[in-house]
């Protein structure tokens, strides 16, 4: 799963999220540059070893990685192989598995609002959800409640 989080006044909504498929398009065509390449390999490294601050961090580090079934010598040389990561990998990875027509766009916020820019985007239907996810009657959704 992919996800970015991000908050925007209602008047923007809509731009943002077209920003973000634009985005999405234009990676899984074209790949990282090498500068997004550069800061997501020292990005992941400092994941790595930031996960190993606390004595707690690094009992899950190993219990997942083990729990996986992974020998944990893998685990030392985890930052060479993130670091060998070619663009070209990444690019084939993201044709092969970002795909934009089939993205799921959640939003928060004031339904009456939003309704109108959201439907303008012409994704698909818009879903309306409870807090606990249960889909609303279309009746109950159209009153924005």
């Amino acid at each position: 799963m992919l996800a970015w989080r991000t908050r925007a006044p209602n008047a923007n909504v809509a731009r943002v999220i077209t920003e973000v498929d634009r985005i999405v398009r234009d990676f899984s065509a074209q790949g990282p540059r090498g500068d997004e390449l550069d800061v997501a390999h020292g990005w992941a490294s400092f994941s790595l070893v930031k996960s190993f601050q606390t004595a707690p961090l690094a009992a899950g580090v190993y219990a997942g990685w083990i729990g996986f079934g992974l020998p944990e010598t893998d685990l030392v040389r985890q930052p060479a192989k993130l670091a060998a990561v070619t663009a070209a990998e990444v690019q084939s990875a993201a044709s092969r598995y970002l795909d934009a027509d089939h993205m799921r766009i959640v939003v928060v916020g004031d339904l009456a609002e939003l309704r109108a820019p959201l439907s303008a985007l012409g994704f698909g239907p818009i879903e309306v959800r409870d807090s606990n996810g249960t889909v609303l009657p279309a009746a109950r959704a159209a009153a924005g409640r």
